[in-house]
């Protein structure tokens, strides 16, 4: 989960992230939902520009197996969400971006004699459509970091688009060139920047063909010689893919990021 920030220093004692949603008859909310979208982990740069953080769900309750969920709000939080101080909120626009849970099913055998008791659990997991994952790097204040790109799942996607995030007091010039995957598939690479801090990716082509697993891009971003050493984020959102007839595909994204060292 990430999001963008005014640069207001209020945001640097929010300790809290929370993201509701909403899909099918599956409700995210910090109380009250079938699962809760809050994490305590949340990490706020230094300028306040880029706040991200982990969500881990232990288990996934059955009204979300399966289902496709879009965020309808998010909010910043120094303590717990109701509780505590409300620090930054995004209800209108709403925010953005969507996940979808695993379809999982479980079966148990049983096995039970007067001296054995045999118990065997099988799982099987259904596997996103689309995958897409920006790999890590690292270099030192002055340098160009390359960044691979790849495609991966069990669709046939025929284009897809993406937003990078970054930091934009550390990180400037992204550029991102077609790798094997869309030259393949005859695919050309659009790339913007709609506001700093955010890099647009979107794969097209005018032809039905399929986009093969493997990378797709080389990502590029200069680090700024003013640059502090650490670790910067670089997360994937508003991922979007369609098949070669306009279907909407299921697509997750892995986050990079980039170890500015000295």
């Amino acid at each position: 989960m990430s999001g963008l920030l005014n640069g207001a220093p209020s945001c640097a004692p929010a300790d809290t992230f929370q993201i509701d949603a909403l899909g099918g008859g599956c409700v995210i909310e910090f109380s009250g939902g079938d699962l809760s979208g809050v994490t305590s982990s949340v990490s706020v740069n230094s300028p306040y520009t880029l706040v991200s953080g982990t969500w881990t769900i232990p288990s996934v309750s059955v009204e979300c197996l399966g289902e496709t969920v879009s965020a309808t709000y998010g909010a910043l939080w120094q303590g717990d969400p109701g509780a505590g101080t409300r620090i930054s909120q995004i209800p209108s626009p709403p925010a953005s971006g969507a996940i979808t849970f695993c379809t999982t099913t479980t079966s148990t055998t049983t096995t039970t004699s007067t001296t054995t008791t045999t118990s065997t659990t099988t799982t099987t997991t259904i596997p996103h459509d689309v995958v897409l994952s920006l790999g890590s790097g690292q270099g030192q204040p002055g340098e160009t970091v390359d960044l691979s790109l790849t495609l991966s799942g069990s669709g046939s996607p025929s284009g897809f688009n993406l937003d990078i995030l970054y930091d934009a007091t550390i990180l400037e010039n992204p550029v991102a060139v077609e790798s094997s995957s869309l030259v393949s598939a005859d695919k050309s690479l659009g790339t913007g920047t709609p506001q700093p801090g955010v890099f647009r990716l979107v794969a097209f082509g005018l032809n039905p063909n399929v986009i093969p697993n493997g990378e797709v891009a080389v990502v590029s971003f200069d680090i700024k010689s003013d640059a502090s050493p650490g670790t910067t984020p670089l997360p994937l959102t508003n991922l979007a893919s369609t098949d070669p007839d306009g279907n909407g595909l299921d697509v997750v994204g892995n986050d990079g990021s980039i170890d500015v060292t000295t």
